[in-house]
């Protein structure tokens, strides 16, 4: 989501989904030409509570905001709504946003387990959400462990290079002949 009607509809999404969730951490990064004060509203909505953070992150796409400048905002948007839900954290890459995001959820989880574990019952495991310019994506997935989709026009080139390996057990990355194929 990068424009604030498509934010709006994924924050409502994630507290239909995630009504009892012990924490949300949103990695959050957007184009310095988007409308990035309104969309930042409902992420600050989702995160009430001492244990729920904004990420601000970016990339080296020029196009972004700097990570620096974006948490300024957010700080500055959640001091004037007086939910103090806590400084955003700055973290200038994406992939390293959402490694940091993943350890402040874990590390919310244990220390929910540890100190109020009556509680935890009643609660979902924390959530972790990216949204935001769709630049810092592939580092993203790159820290997740996800492979790029690739579309567009690369995309036919591809699966014929997928389809040329399978039948002739040729790799076309290096031509290779696989031994192994069966």
């Amino acid at each position: 989501a990068h424009n604030p009607d498509a934010v709006c509809a994924l924050a409502g999404r994630v507290r239909r989904v995630f009504p009892h969730a012990a924490s949300v951490h949103v990695v959050v990064s957007f184009s310095a030409d988007k409308d990035v004060n309104a969309n930042l509203v409902p992420l600050l909505d989702l995160v009430t509570g001492d244990r729920s953070r904004i990420i601000a992150t970016g990339s080296s796409n020029g196009r972004l905001m700097a990570a620096a400048e974006l948490a300024l905002r957010i700080n500055a948007m959640d001091a004037c709504s007086g939910s103090a839900s806590g400084s955003a954290l700055v973290v200038a890459e994406a992939g390293t946003g959402v490694e940091k995001a993943i350890e402040l959820a874990r590390s919310d989880y244990l220390d929910l387990k540890k100190e109020k574990p009556q509680e935890l019952k009643t609660m979902t495991d924390p959530v972790v959400l990216v949204c935001g310019s769709f630049f810092v994506m592939g580092a993203v997935r790159a820290a997740l462990g996800i492979e790029e989709p690739i579309d567009g026009p690369f995309k036919e080139a591809a699966m014929r290079s997928v389809e040329q390996e399978w039948v002739t057990g040729t790799d076309t990355s290096n031509n290779q002949v696989k031994a192994d194929r069966k």
